[in-house]
């Protein structure tokens, strides 16, 4: 079975989606200019998947989904990134990212947010006054 997602490789991207319900799944994106049917998925039990030669990191994709006379453009449930909540998926390539060189330093314990409370949150009445808790 494929790792779900999108997932780079030396001969391209990994596509990989559970769809137990779907009859067919192709993926699209930038890579193939938005088309509808020019890659499509393989099933192995319920998981689709496809090695796209053409895509790369930084591409765009959804998944097409039919069943029956219904098609359905998905996002990637497993995207790591996204270009928004109902945008596209974006392929991203763990290996390329930089763990090294960072100069990252902890804030100081004063400089923290531990906890923050809001008093308001817990006013059951409108007519209540700012610190009273039931």
């Amino acid at each position: 079975m494929s790792t779900l997602g999108a997932v780079p490789t030396d001969h391209g991207v990994e596509f990989a989606v559970w769809a137990p319900h779907a009859e067919q799944v192709w993926v699209t994106g930038t890579f193939n200019d938005w088309s509808d049917d020019a890659h499509p998925l393989t099933r192995e039990d319920d998981v689709w998947s496809a090695l796209v030669a053409e895509a790369k990191a930084g591409d765009e994709y959804k998944f097409v989904l039919r069943n029956g006379e219904e098609l359905l453009h998905r996002i990637d449930p497993r995207a790591f990134e996204v270009t928004s909540s109902v945008g596209n998926g974006v392929v991203h390539d763990h290996a390329a990212f930089d763990w090294q060189g960072d100069d990252f330093q902890l804030p100081g314990h004063h400089e923290l947010v531990i906890y923050e409370l809001h008093v308001g949150s817990f006013h059951t009445r409108p007519d209540e006054g700012v610190g009273t808790l039931e």
